[in-house]
Protein backbone atom coordinates (compact mmCIF):
# COMPACT_ATOMS: atom_id res chain seq x y z
CA UNK A 1 0.00 0.00 0.00
CA UNK A 2 2.52 2.37 0.78
CA UNK A 3 4.29 1.90 -3.05
CA UNK A 4 0.76 2.90 -4.45
CA UNK A 5 0.44 6.06 -2.25
CA UNK A 6 4.00 6.71 -3.00
CA UNK A 7 3.32 6.32 -6.59
CA UNK A 8 -0.23 8.90 -6.80
CA UNK A 9 1.47 11.32 -4.59
CA UNK A 10 4.53 11.16 -7.38
CA UNK A 11 1.58 11.28 -9.90
CA UNK A 12 0.26 14.75 -8.67
CA UNK A 13 3.72 15.67 -8.53
CA UNK A 14 4.73 15.42 -11.88
CA UNK A 15 1.30 16.63 -13.23
CA UNK A 16 1.68 19.81 -11.13
CA UNK A 17 5.07 19.93 -12.88
CA UNK A 18 3.56 19.79 -16.11
CA UNK A 19 0.74 22.16 -15.78
CA UNK A 20 3.05 24.80 -14.01
CA UNK A 21 4.83 24.95 -17.43
CA UNK A 22 2.13 24.94 -19.63
CA UNK A 23 0.80 28.08 -17.12
CA UNK A 24 4.64 29.57 -17.64
CA UNK A 25 4.66 29.28 -21.44
CA UNK A 26 0.87 30.45 -21.62
CA UNK A 27 2.18 33.11 -19.82
CA UNK A 28 4.75 34.18 -22.20
CA UNK A 29 3.14 33.61 -25.61
CA UNK A 30 -0.16 34.79 -24.78
CA UNK A 31 0.43 37.52 -21.73
CA UNK A 32 -1.89 37.65 -18.32
CA UNK A 33 -4.66 38.02 -19.70
CA UNK A 34 -5.09 34.46 -21.01
CA UNK A 35 -2.91 33.12 -19.28
CA UNK A 36 -4.32 33.74 -15.71
CA UNK A 37 -6.80 31.09 -16.63
CA UNK A 38 -3.98 28.37 -16.83
CA UNK A 39 -3.51 29.30 -12.95
CA UNK A 40 -6.80 27.73 -11.89
CA UNK A 41 -5.79 24.69 -13.40
CA UNK A 42 -2.65 24.51 -11.72
CA UNK A 43 -4.70 24.53 -8.13
CA UNK A 44 -6.28 21.64 -8.78
CA UNK A 45 -3.28 19.20 -8.72
CA UNK A 46 -1.37 21.02 -6.77
CA UNK A 47 -3.62 20.57 -4.08
CA UNK A 48 -4.12 17.01 -4.80
CA UNK A 49 -0.59 16.35 -4.38
CA UNK A 50 -0.70 18.12 -0.62
CA UNK A 51 -3.74 16.10 -0.25
CA UNK A 52 -2.07 12.97 -1.05
CA UNK A 53 1.01 13.41 0.77
CA UNK A 54 -1.07 14.30 3.63
CA UNK A 55 -2.31 10.90 3.37
CA UNK A 56 0.81 9.42 3.19
CA UNK A 57 2.46 10.78 5.95
CA UNK A 58 -0.86 10.14 8.23
CA UNK A 59 -0.95 6.45 7.20
CA UNK A 60 3.11 5.85 7.60
CA UNK A 61 2.70 7.10 11.30
CA UNK A 62 -0.83 5.37 11.65
CA UNK A 63 1.47 1.83 10.59
CA UNK A 64 4.25 2.92 12.45
CA UNK A 65 1.93 2.94 15.69
CA UNK A 66 0.24 -0.30 14.94
CA UNK A 67 3.69 -2.39 14.50
CA UNK A 68 5.51 -1.07 17.71
CA UNK A 69 1.77 -1.65 19.45
CA UNK A 70 1.94 -4.98 18.50
CA UNK A 71 5.56 -5.70 19.30
CA UNK A 72 4.64 -3.73 22.77
CA UNK A 73 1.17 -6.59 22.90
CA UNK A 74 3.99 -9.46 22.21
CA UNK A 75 6.27 -8.79 25.37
Amino acid sequence: MQKFNRGLELFWLFFTIVVAIICVYSFAKDGVTSGKYYLIFLILPLIMYLFRRLIRIRMEKTEANNLSNKSKNKK
